[in-house]
C-alpha cells in the first residue's frame, strides 16, 4: 500500500455538548490529540506517512507539530465538506487513501485504526467503514483519496448526508475487536458516562 494520510474531522460546533468537546480530556490528553495519536503510527511524515490533517470549520484552532491545519471552504455543509476537504489535501499529499476519523472518539486506538488499515487493503472498496453490533460508524473509516471529487460533486448538488453519500459509492464495512473504541461523545452525559467507564476498576 501506498503511503497514507490521516484526517481528523474537527469542523462541528460541539452545540449539544455546550463546549469544544475536541478540547475535552481524557485519560491526559485532548479528544483531538487522542484521535491524531490513534493514527499517527500509520500516517505521520516521520512514520512513512503522507502527512495529518485536521479540518475545521468556522473556528480553527492549534494543531501539535507535524500536523497540517485546513478549513472548510464553505461553512455549514457537515462532514462530507470536511471529508471532501480533507481527502483533496490528501490526495494532493501524494496519498491514495487517508484514516478518516472524528475528534471525538476518547477510546480510540492505534491497534483499531490498524485493523482498519489491513481490512481496507485485503478488499477493494473505495471505503471502509468502521461498524459495531448496532450501527456503522462512518467518521472512524479508511477512504481513497479518489473519492474528493465525487463528494464535491455530491455537494453541490446539495447532497449533505455522509452515509447517504458513502451508500451511493463502493463501500465495505468490518467489525474491530474493540467496539467500546467507536464510541464518540455528543452530550454532557454521554461523556460523564465514558468517564465512569474509565474510571472503573
Amino acid at each position: 500500500m501506498s503511503a497514507i494520510a490521516g484526517i481528523v474531522l474537527a469542523g462541528g460546533g460541539s452545540r449539544r455538548m455546550g463546549t469544544d468537546k475536541t478540547r475535552l480530556v481524557f485519560d491526559g490528553k485532548p479528544l483531538l490529540e487522542r484521535s491524531l495519536e490513534a493514527m499517527r503510527p500509520y500516517c505521520a511524515e516521520q512514520s512513512g506517512g503522507a502527512g495529518m490533517f485536521v479540518v475545521f470549520g468556522e473556528h480553527e484552532r492549534p494543531v501539535p507539530d507535524g500536523v497540517r491545519a485546513l478549513r472548510d471552504e464553505v461553512l455549514g455543509q457537515g462532514p462530507l465538506r470536511g471529508l471532501a476537504t480533507g481527502l483533496s489535501a490528501a490526495s494532493a499529499s501524494g496519498a491514495a487513501a487517508a484514516v478518516v476519523l472524528s475528534a471525538d472518539l476518547p477510546l480510540i486506538t492505534a491497534a483499531v485504526v490498524g485493523e482498519l488499515l489491513a481490512a481496507f487493503e485485503a478488499g477493494r472498496a473505495e471505503a471502509l467503514l468502521a461498524a459495531d453490533h448496532e450501527r456503522t460508524h462512518p467518521l472512524v473509516a479508511v477512504c481513497s483519496t479518489a473519492l474528493a471529487a465525487p463528494a464535491v460533486a455530491a455537494l453541490a448538488a446539495g447532497k449533505r448526508a455522509m452515509m447517504e453519500f458513502l451508500n451511493s459509492r463502493a463501500i465495505r464495512k468490518t467489525q474491530v475487536s474493540e467496539p467500546l473504541a467507536l464510541s464518540n461523545v455528543n452530550t454532557p452525559q454521554e461523556w460523564a458516562a465514558l468517564s465512569r467507564l474509565r474510571s472503573e476498576p
